[in-house]
């Protein structure tokens, strides 16, 4: 249990640090939008895959308690939110489903938001690293790329086959001038 000293001290380094500020004196404290910014890429950064035998032994439990997954998740939300006396969000394992969009939104500092839209409406979002002085028009070239080939795929065949496209591409290039064939130009030597 912490005390109110060390919350009041935790609550000052925030501030401090540009996190939460007071709208006045007598009240309380909320984030600033770094601190939300902060919040939200750490709600995108947890994760953690279930190993098949995992997902067997929810599923059989759940099986047991004559209830679905998704009824067992509501009701952890539901007790989380009464103990807490907060909001509670109980969060599911994605469920694989074929893309029907995906779009790259530049967030500056190199980074870009991946927002992706499966067939069934649901939409993920990830963010990603770019490559130092890639022009806005990439990302934008990027989705369109990706969603001419989309039609209905998964996100891992979809990938397979662009990494497949890639290095047949590179290949072509890589070959020499034969007749009929153009190829990479040959400088002399």
């Amino acid at each position: 249990m912490l005390s109110p000293a060390t919350i009041r001290n935790v609550m000052a380094d925030l501030e401090e640090a540009g996190l939460l500020y007071a709208p006045h004196t007598s009240a309380g404290r909320l984030p600033t939008d770094a601190g939300l910014r902060i919040f939200v890429d750490g709600l995108l950064e947890i994760g953690g895959d279930l190993s098949d035998d995992e997902r067997a032994s929810i599923d059989g439990k759940c099986a047991a308690a004559g209830r679905t997954v998704a009824q067992m998740l509501e009701e952890a939300s539901s007790a989380l939110a009464g103990l807490s006396r907060c909001a509670g969000l109980v969060v599911s394992p994605k469920a694989e489903a074929p893309l029907k969009h995906i779009e790259f939104v530049p967030l500056g500092n190199q980074r870009a938001l991946v927002v992706m839209v499966s067939k069934g409406g649901l939409v993920e979002n990830r963010i990603v690293e770019l490559p130092a002085g890639l022009p806005a028009s990439a990302l934008t070239e990027a989705s369109n790329y990706l969603n001419s080939r989309l039609k209905g795929q998964m996100l891992q065949d979809l990938r397979q086959q662009v990494e497949t496209e890639i290095v047949q591409r590179q290949a072509e290039l890589d070959e020499p001038d034969q007749p009929g064939r153009a190829g990479r130009p040959r400088h002399p030597r």
